[in-house]
């Protein structure tokens, strides 16, 4: 599966109102719905796994920001359900951190409804970093690529 079918696929798994409804009771450590979507795992083991988020921001109290200091990361790209709640956080936490703040817009989604959705990516497209399709990430990806294989090839 292709990365923005992938991560299309976990929207839909993710936004349902069976799933809201789950949210609110099941979303413990252990339960299935802190379970990784076995389709968008790298099967050859080269994913980095922080499991233990238990707030609304994935930097509180987990190791996350010690993972991406020590791999040298710059920006953060987020994907994930909810825009208005988790992925609005965790924005607001990496801008605060000196990350740069990437919201794959097609990979959000909200199970509190549509208006909430729309007003946190606005937000951040306003206020905090940028937000892209996924195949608009992809184009820019491609382009960072090649401009380092002309610089490094000058």
């Amino acid at each position: 599966m292709h990365g923005s079918e992938r991560c299309r696929y976990a929207n839909r798994a993710c936004a349902s109102s069976q799933s809201q409804k789950w949210f609110l009771f099941g979303a413990l450590e252990g339960s299935n719905l802190t379970e990784i979507i076995p389709a968008l795992y790298d099967k050859q083991g080269n994913d980095y796994v922080v499991n233990n988020k238990k707030r609304l921001n994935c930097f509180t109290n987990t190791d996350l920001e010690h993972l991406l200091r020590i791999l040298g990361v710059k920006t953060v790209v987020l994907t994930g359900i909810n825009t208005n709640t988790c992925v609005l956080n965790t924005a607001f936490s990496a801008l605060d951190r000196d990350f740069a703040v990437v919201v794959i817009s097609d990979c959000v989604a909200s199970m509190y409804g549509e208006d909430l959705h729309v007003f946190a990516l606005q937000n951040i497209a306003r206020c905090i970093g940028w937000v892209l399709t996924v195949d608009e990430f992809l184009e820019k990806v491609q382009e960072g690529i090649a401009r380092q294989a002309v610089v490094a090839g000058a």
